[in-house]
């Protein structure tokens, strides 16, 4: 799509040219969200064509960026709602998990994550933000190996913890 036959005359067009990728970022991952197809250029260059304020008015607002965002979360999501296919039931996943399966495992892992300590949990979370053990490490204030040991604990502990959950069924 392309932005050059728009005279960016007025600050809100010169600011949505200056955004322009940020905005589709944004639209992007709002789409992705709805399992929409990626029509973020399109779903923005509509913004600069329908959208339309004084300078004044644009000025009054304090976080710009902030309200384009929920201008393009609003048009996603009245994309959604007249988008064929949207109450369609979800398919089964490639991997056999059906929506069901998927709950019944995020309930699972909520009963876990409630019974680790708080450090068990922050070392699980720094584990998922795909940290370093010296990155965890720093963070505890131990030894790299010290850290590593902590983790090996906490994955017995949890297939522990699930072993037993299995043998209560």
């Amino acid at each position: 799509m392309s932005w050059e036959p728009f005279h960016f005359g007025n600050e809100l067009q010169r600011f949505l040219l200056a955004q322009r990728d940020w905005l589709v970022r944004v639209a992007t991952r709002f789409l992705n969200f709805y399992r929409l197809p990626n029509i973020g250029e399109d779903i923005v260059h509509d913004l600069a064509i329908n959208l339309k304020m004084s300078n004044e008015r644009w000025n009054r607002i304090k976080n710009k960026k902030a309200y384009l965002a929920k201008i393009i979360r609003n048009d996603v999501r009245d994309l959604f709602k007249n988008y064929p296919g949207r109450n369609q039931p979800l398919p089964e996943c490639r991997n056999g998990f059906s929506p069901d399966k998927a709950m019944e495992a995020g309930r699972l892992i909520e009963q876990l994550h409630q019974k680790l300590l708080a450090d068990e949990k922050q070392l699980l979370e720094l584990f998922f933000e795909r940290r370093s053990f010296e990155e965890i490490a720093e963070r505890f204030q131990i030894a790299p190996a010290a850290a590593r040991k902590r983790w090996e604990r906490l994955k017995k502990k949890l297939r522990l913890l699930i072993q037993e959950r299995g043998d209560r069924e």
